[in-house]
């Protein structure tokens, strides 16, 4: 995180802008526009803004007995690069949901990418946080400790028999005949990975917010400062992680949960800024960028040419900064 005597992370100010044309009716808007830099405080903010609005709706139409937050973590390697360690995360996960144990139990869900710099182990933790709908109700089975494996003898969240070694986990995905223990993920995941096989499954609490506190878990590392550790190397770490996540799709749905699977789980709505306010076109936006190259190759009246646009616009206004 920036403080006092680190090095300011690349970024912008949160007042770039750019003009936007209807290609219909030429009704304009002035969005602000992310800089392209991941560790930009004001782009993150912006961007957990924005997909807590997407996501927050969609979560309160799901019984929260259903929901459940699943952790899946992975190795750190102190000299692996960061861009080498999230295209295998990505890759893993993307072969956790094609097992048929997670088909059978998770209909859908989104996920988020965490990406921090460990200073115990001096290497860039990667991890996934994601929200899914079960099948069927989650079911909280009798306590088991994560070391000793000890049921029925926990004191809280600690293992009685491990004398507060071990910690508490008592959940299962449940689908049609099947379901998925946090033990059973931890020994698919270690399949799948290699080498990593700390996995967690919680259900959903009504006491920590539901469905909406679940949405905000997922986002909370984009509300704050990305952490690139300690000073020292802090601006070559930086460069590492925008160079990794730029252009990455971070926050993703899946299954279900995705606009484009045919049991879509949500109504389709076209209420965004892909809709003009005013005369309702969709999709019609021109960039002041393109509104230039346009008027520049338009061929002139004089000439037997036709204006580029059904209508006029002023001049343009160039109001994103130099870099």
């Amino acid at each position: 995180m920036s403080g006092k005597g680190q090095a300011k992370l690349p970024g912008c100010d949160g007042e770039q802008f750019i003009t936007m044309y209807c290609g219909h009716c030429g009704y304009e808007i002035t969005p602000v526009v992310s800089c392209g830099f991941r560790t930009c405080p004001h782009c993150r903010r912006r961007m957990y803004q924005r997909l807590k609005a997407k996501y927050a709706p969609l979560v309160k139409k799901i019984p929260r007995k259903n929901l459940a937050l699943v952790t899946l973590t992975t190795l750190v390697a102190r000299d692996q690069p960061l861009g080498k360690k999230l295209e295998k995360l990505r890759s893993d996960f993307g072969r956790l949901r094609r097992r048929e144990i997670w088909e059978a139990v998770v209909s859908g869900g989104f996920y988020s990418i965490e990406v921090k710099w460990s200073r115990a182990a001096e290497g860039w933790n990667v991890h996934v946080h994601a929200l899914v709908e079960s099948r069927h109700p989650v079911h909280r089975f009798g306590a088991r400790c994560t070391l000793c494996g000890g049921t029925g003898e926990s004191g809280g969240r600690a293992c009685v028999r491990c004398r507060g070694s071990g910690s508490i986990r008592q959940c299962d995905l449940i689908g049609e005949g099947s379901r998925m223990s946090t033990w059973d993920l931890d020994s698919i995941w270690h399949d799948i990975t290699g080498d990593s096989r700390i996995t967690n499954i919680m259900p959903v609490r009504a006491d920590r917010g539901g469905g909406q506190g679940a949405v905000s878990y997922l986002l909370k590392y984009l509300s704050k400062d990305a952490d690139m550790g300690p000073t020292r190397g802090r601006g070559e770490r930086a460069v590492e992680y925008n160079d990794a996540l730029g252009g990455v799709r971070v926050v993703h749905a899946f299954g279900t949960w995705h606009a484009a699977h045919s049991d879509y789980r949500f109504k389709r709505d076209r209420t965004d800024l892909s809709e003009c306010p005013e005369c309702g076109a969709l999709e019609s936006w021109i960039s002041e960028f393109e509104m230039r190259r346009m008027k520049k190759n338009a061929i002139p009246p004089s000439a037997g040419g036709v204006s580029p646009l059904p209508y006029e616009v002023g001049p343009v206004q160039l109001r994103i900064p130099a870099v």
